[in-house]
């Protein structure tokens, strides 16, 4: 994983992306998925869970998270959030990928 020391932060605002990632770069899965929650809850991106039994949207059958402009998808919601946070550090840091 790549390290986020070198970030640099706008102390007036900073980005809501980076500040994301800097408080949750490490954290286990379970709290990296309740933290995404609580930001889109937040109005901060996107949640959908595939609705199986009605089908009431076009979908993927997945669950895809939308958050700070970063979109990921997953399985599970646990998958997709781990998704997330990969293709987030990707944005940021291109030259890891």
């Amino acid at each position: 994983m790549t390290a986020l020391g070198d970030i640099r932060f706008d102390h007036v605002t900073p980005d809501p992306l980076v500040a994301f990632l800097a408080a949750h770069a490490a954290s286990p899965a379970d709290t990296l998925l309740a933290a995404i929650r609580a930001e889109v809850q937040a109005g901060g991106g996107d949640w959908m869970e595939p609705d199986m039994a009605l089908q009431s949207r076009p979908a993927t059958h997945l669950f895809e998270i939308t958050l700070h402009g970063v979109p990921a998808t997953g399985f599970t919601a646990a998958e997709a959030a781990t998704h997330w946070r990969k293709v987030a550090l990707r944005t940021l840091f291109p030259e890891a990928a």
